[in-house]
């Protein structure tokens, strides 16, 4: 049997509903990889010691994604697939920023807890919404597209992530209204975190 013709409009629109989930899983490698960049000053200004930061980089986060998978998994069977992504996004970015706000180490371990749960809500909500959407004699190429998001999330850690890390140092230590003066280091999770939570609203614009 031939392949049922797909109209362009339809094309369009899975292209994209796919831009947008790879857009949101960059976001979920920058947010997690930006630390790796920030290490040193984070060391200086909390006195952490080389195990803490190997913790803070590594169970920290990965501790939290791996214990809130099964049941965000549980939840996009039962519930909203969108709401579930747009929750997830929130979440970490929200945290990401957090990341920003601590002033010592636990406040901070604390919030990479948060990163890391929010996380595990992508990879299992966009699956399923991609296996729904897409047809699929085109569903490989559609997961494997998707998939680019841990490679370019990845790269865009180091490049986008250094050309931030590199404007917030030039300004040094700065006053933000409400919160006060924020170190680099910590600018730079703001700024990260604060540009997620209205990207998870781009969830709601694809059909």
């Amino acid at each position: 049997m031939g392949l049922k013709p797909v109209s362009s409009s339809t094309r369009v629109a899975e292209n994209r509903f796919i831009l947008v989930l790879l857009v949101l899983y960059m976001l979920a490698y920058l947010d997690r990889q930006i630390i790796t960049l920030l290490i040193d000053p984070i060391r200086r200004d909390l006195g952490a010691s080389d195990l803490e930061m190997g913790f803070l980089q590594g169970m920290g986060f990965t501790l939290f994604f791996a214990l809130a998978g099964p049941f965000l998994g549980w939840m996009v069977d039962r519930y909203r697939r969108r709401w579930i992504i747009w929750g997830g996004v929130t979440v970490w970015s929200l945290c990401t920023a957090a990341c920003g706000l601590a002033d010592t180490y636990g406040e901070l371990l604390v919030a990479r807890f948060g990163v890391g749960a929010g996380e595990a809500a992508l990879l299992p909500a966009a699956y399923s919404l991609i296996s729904d959407v897409v047809e699929k004699h085109r569903l490989s190429r559609a997961l494997a597209v998707f998939s680019l998001g841990s490679i370019a999330g990845g790269a865009m850690s180091f490049a986008l992530g250094g050309a931030i890390i590199g404007f917030a140092a030039r300004y040094g230590s700065v006053v933000l209204p409400v919160i006060g003066m924020v170190e680099p280091w910590q600018l730079v999770f703001l700024m990260i975190g604060t540009v997620g939570i209205p990207l998870a609203l781009l969830v709601f614009v694809i059909h």
